[in-house]
């Protein structure tokens, strides 16, 4: 395997499910078919090994069912199946604890039939009253999962007529409830987790899956490992092999500067690191390391507005900041070919996208003529436009340390037409107590999902709401949307309600979101999920 050719697909990784995306139900069926994973491995795969992988930040819950951070998720992914699997090449959805499924055709009723000889961790056995415990739980959760909630709003019964058979049905159209099912946040855990308080799943005891790992151990914003579970012989079809993984174990081990990242995987105390600088890619391929990313579906890397807030309130300023912007500068000074600048409210990797880059063209006499025209006028002594005495000015949240220069690129081109802004750097745990409190102008984040639902889960002010946003006529289009009969339908009403999102400022979108991972030749079989996050049941060391 040379480092090129594994770079050029790398880049290129983003590409490969936008022709598939143009329709919102993919083909279900239980017919085998041959759908690898977006990873490759030269030679036989060996058995054995800790996989040791450096990552930029934690958060403070590790129970999939509850996170919805990405860091953790990736962490769930290996050690917590689902019912269905996603192909991240096709985006359709293959077999994996359910063997086939069926949906009426008004997308009420979801029928899922089960495999034989699944177990989890414990023994426990899976069947049908155990995926009917898993959802009625994760409903049950309210504001402690506001994803997987969101995912079920509208559920009127989950049904177990035989131990093999599902019944889930809701009481209006779920059109993103198969997708739902493929995900970690709907993934099935054990019924002694179930049974357990929510809030002792969160450091790892006790949280028990049906995965190809187990979880060893947890120490919050330092690590976690995961050991191989032996026995395990249910994989999906979209993986490479069948049976127990290959690592022994894996160690993700937190280590939030950029440049001890780096330095840990050029000694050889790492095998990966996530949050590769683009700047530093040059450096480390001439090094022999191997890069890999790929385009996260769903919001991309966006500036969150706390509408409380008020310097949020006067449209004018939302749409100021919307077109103060230089993306393509950021991108061309930070980032090279490896990151685009987001074209919308939703990544391209996303099922439903639309190319809304017009609407977010860099336009500053535009931003300054918006402000003018609401009344602002431009002060003397800060250059920062002003009305009434109060500056239009407003603090960023960042935890993704690797994104800080493109924050403070930011700063300078929004000062440049008299916007303020200050950064506020912290850890991601530090993060999530601060959103909670509200204590913020604007969240700089990302969302990750396959399906566009993630707007409604993330957006519709009735909801959980994670990001403040204002009661507007948007709610009714994300909820419309989520019960369209039909795929055109839901189309339709996606399109307006993406139009409103960027022509009111309601987000300002950023750039795609892709993780760039640097990892050891000794790397094999890496591979990426339908959602970016990683997979490693295939991977091995060399």
């Amino acid at each position: 395997m040379t480092t090129s050719h594994r770079k050029r697909r790398a880049r290129l990784a983003g590409v490969f499910v936008t022709a598939a995306a143009t329709t919102f139900v993919a083909a279900c069926g239980s017919s085998p078919t041959d759908s690898g994973g977006s990873g490759s491995g030269d030679g036989t795969p060996q058995s054995g090994g800790t996989l040791r992988i450096g990552l930029s930040s934690d958060s403070s819950c590790l129970d999939p069912h509850q996170t919805g951070n990405s860091t953790l998720i990736t962490m769930g992914r290996q050690f917590v199946d689902s019912l269905i699997d996603q192909d991240p090449e096709t985006m359709e959805f293959k077999p994996w604890l359910a063997e086939s499924w069926k949906a009426n055709d008004t997308n009420t009723e979801f029928t899922f039939t089960l495999r034989d000889g699944v177990t989890f961790s414990n023994g426990e056995t899976f069947d049908a009253s155990v995926v009917k415990a898993n959802f009625e739980s994760i409903a049950g959760l309210g504001a402690l999962s506001s994803l997987g909630t969101a995912m079920l709003n509208g559920m009127s019964s989950v049904e177990a007529p035989d131990p093999k058979t599902v019944v889930v049905s809701f009481a209006e159209p779920n059109a993103q409830f198969l997708n739902a099912t493929s995900t970690v946040t709907l993934g099935m855990l054990a019924p002694e987790s179930l049974s357990a308080a929510p809030e002792s799943l969160c450091d790892g005891t006790g949280l028990i899956g049906s995965g190809p790992f187990v979880v060893e151990s947890r120490t919050q914003d330092a690590s976690t490992v995961l050991t191989k579970r032996t026995g395990y012989d249910w994989a999906s079809e979209v993986v490479n092999h069948t049976g127990d993984a290959y690592l022994d174990s894996i160690e993700f081990n937190i280590v939030p500067e950029s440049s001890v990242r780096s330095g840990s995987l050029m000694s050889g105390e790492l095998d990966i690191i996530d949050g590769t600088a683009p700047q530093d890619v040059p450096n480390l391929e001439a090094s022999g390391f191997v890069i890999e990313g790929r385009a996260n579906p769903g919001i991309p890397m966006v500036l969150f507005l706390n509408r409380e807030k008020a310097v949020w309130q006067d449209p004018a300023v939302r749409k100021a900041v919307q077109i103060g912007i230089d993306r393509q500068q950021l991108m061309d000074t930070l980032f090279t070919d490896v990151t685009p600048p987001a074209k919308g409210a939703l990544a391209d990797t996303t099922t439903g996208f639309i190319d809304q880059s017009e609407m977010l063209a860099y336009d500053p006499d535009g931003a300054k003529a918006l402000l003018e025209g609401a009344g602002y006028t431009r002060a003397g002594g800060t250059g920062l436009y002003e009305k009434n005495g109060v500056p239009v000015s407003f603090d960023v949240i960042q935890f993704y340390a690797n994104e800080t220069p493109t924050i403070e690129l930011m700063q300078q081109q929004l000062a440049d037409i008299g916007i303020g802004v200050e950064i506020r750097a912290m850890s991601g745990t530090e993060s999530d107590a601060v959103e909670a409190a509200g204590d913020w102008d604007t969240m700089y984040a990302n969302w990750t999902r396959t399906d566009p639902d993630i707007l409604r889960i993330i957006l519709d002010s009735t909801g959980e709401n994670p990001y403040r946003n204002a009661p507007s006529e948007l709610d009714a289009m994300l909820q419309a949307q989520a019960v369209a009969p039909t795929e055109d339908d839901r189309a339709a009403i996606l399109k307006q309600a993406m139009d409103y999102i960027i022509g009111e400022g309601v987000i300002i979108p950023i750039h795609d979101f892709v993780n760039l991972w640097a990892m050891s030749e000794s790397v094999q079989g890496f591979a990426f999920e339908a959602g970016s996050r990683l997979r490693l049941y295939d991977t091995w060391l060399s």
